[in-house]
Formats: structure tokens, C-alpha cells, sequence
């Protein structure tokens, strides 16, 4: 067998070989530069890392916010400048302004169903307590507004929880 004369390289060729840095057709043969990176460049793994962290980081947040968000807090502006404050309900075959008082906490009223003006309008659902600050506004009964307040807003009512009674009778004490 006869050996085919090695034909010389380009003197890129050399270069590159003396420096160990492959090109050109010797990339191909490397490893493909990808392998265990992303597109970035960054290693697949720390991505996966913070990824983690993000998701976890953001059902803490979701969490946070289903579970201490929003705490009933009870205006003793309100209650001061009511005439009346009860714990009523709505009735289920009653009109949407009739409530049925089971508890007088402040005032004169006897129990019993009471015609609250405009109660429709605060969303009361049926059922359940609630404390109602009421005044009396051209010979009815309304839900307190503060003065200041906007005439159309329907006042705010707060659910009768054991939190909200207990920061209605420091707001009666105070009176």
C-alpha cells in the first residue's frame, strides 16, 4: 500500500491547532455546544432552580393574600353618628329591605322585622348577621352614611363575626 502524501494545511489551519482552539471542521466533531445550557448559555439547572423559587415564592404571595387580606374593620365614625345599631338578618320570603332584628345593640327599637330604606343596595344576603348602623332619614330607617359620604353610596353594613362584635362594643364604649 502506498501512503497518499499529507497535503499541507492552510496556515489558519496551523495557527489555530498551535493555539488548541478547534475550528471549522473540527467544531463538528466537538461536542455540540448546548449540551446541558440553554439558548442563554446558562446552565439548565440554575434556570430550573429559580424557576422553583419563583413558583414557590408566588404561591406564598397567593396564600398571604386568601388567607390575612382584607380584615372586616368596623368605622366608629359610623356607629357614633347612628341613631340605632342592630344585628339583623335578611329573610328568605321577605322584600329585599325587611330585616329581622335578633339583637338591639344600641338605641330604642323593639325586635322584630324592621323596613330598612335602600338596604337592597349594600348587597345584603340572606341569612346570615350582620351588624347594621342606622339612622333615621325623612321618617325611615336607613344604614348610616358619614357625613362627607356620597348620598348615592348605600352605607356599609359589616357581617355580625365574633372579630366585628368585639370591635362594635369598644366602638359603643367609647360613645
Amino acid at each position: 500500500m502506498s501512503q497518499e502524501p499529507v497535503k499541507p494545511r492552510s496556515a489558519e489551519h496551523r495557527a489555530d491547532t498551535a493555539t488548541g482552539v478547534p475550528t471549522g471542521s473540527q467544531l463538528s466533531a466537538a461536542a455540540p455546544p448546548h449540551v446541558g445550557l440553554s439558548r442563554s448559555g446558562v446552565p439548565r439547572g440554575l434556570l430550573c432552580l429559580v424557576g422553583a423559587v419563583a413558583v414557590v415564592w408566588w404561591a406564598c404571595l397567593v396564600g398571604m393574600t386568601l388567607f390575612t387580606a382584607n380584615p372586616i374593620i368596623l368605622s366608629c365614625a359610623q356607629i357614633d353618628q347612628s341613631e340605632i345599631v342592630v344585628t339583623a338578618r335578611r329573610l328568605p320570603d321577605a322584600e329585599p329591605d325587611v330585616i329581622s332584628i335578633e339583637q338591639v345593640e344600641f338605641g330604642a327599637m323593639p325586635k322584630g322585622t324592621a323596613r330598612v330604606h335602600l338596604l337592597a343596595a349594600t348587597k345584603m344576603p340572606v341569612g346570615p348577621l350582620f351588624v347594621l348602623p342606622l339612622s333615621t332619614a325623612s321618617g325611615r330607617l336607613a344604614v348610616t352614611r358619614l357625613k362627607g359620604q356620597d348620598p348615592k353610596s348605600p352605607g356599609r353594613i359589616y357581617p355580625a363575626t365574633p372579630e366585628v362584635t368585639e370591635q362594635l362594643r369598644k366602638c359603643l364604649a367609647n360613645r
